[in-house]
């Protein structure tokens, strides 16, 4: 469960550089968001991130499937 408070925050701090105006520091705290994202991910145990490689890959192909329809 450690891993849940770095990723709250990291996802948190990227929401935050999301409603920031300013590019520059958008971006700059965006870069220090996803840093803590990704450490929060690296401590979390494989079943937590085998679902989120699940719910990622259905989300992109069912992305992709209304896209195939348009055309």
């Amino acid at each position: 469960m450690t891993y849940l408070l770095p990723l709250t925050i990291g996802l948190g701090i990227i929401w935050l550089a999301i409603k920031i105006k300013e590019e520059v520091l958008g971006i700059s705290i965006a870069i220090v968001g996803s840093l803590i994202t990704i450490w929060a991910f690296a401590l979390s145990p494989t079943p937590f991130k085998v679902l989120i490689e699940v719910i990622g890959i259905v989300s992109v192909f069912s992305f992709c499937v209304r896209c195939w329809d348009c055309q």
